[in-house]
């Protein structure tokens, strides 16, 4: 970009997320949780003037996993999805056990 942004003029921002150790997004596991991830970006020009935009990084929107590092991450969701519905099916179980206790 040459010069001074007009009024209303979109400046793309390009920011490679491949750095950082994110978790994939998940919504409404078991009606119990979700995770998010929130960007919040503040733009502060030379007369200290600021703006700020929160966007929401939703499901791998933006970032391209090639090859390799692709075969990766949907490794780890699989074994972190795979996880929770372990953790999840344990809870279910100690839940049927206490029941039966009490029912003894």
């Amino acid at each position: 970009m040459d010069g001074q942004p007009a009024r209303g003029e979109t400046i793309p921002i390009r920011l490679f997320l491949g750095g950082f150790d994110l978790t994939p997004t998940f919504r409404d596991v078991n009606k119990k949780f979700s995770t998010r991830y929130y960007l919040s970006l503040v733009l502060i020009d030379e007369a200290a003037h600021a703006a700020e935009e929160r966007l929401e990084k939703s499901k791998n929107r933006g970032i391209s996993a090639p090859g390799k590092l692709s075969a990766q991450l949907e490794a780890e969701k699989k074994k972190t999805r795979t996880m929770l519905l372990d953790d999840i099916i344990k809870e279910k179980q100690i839940e049927r056990n206490l029941k039966q206790t009490d029912l003894q």
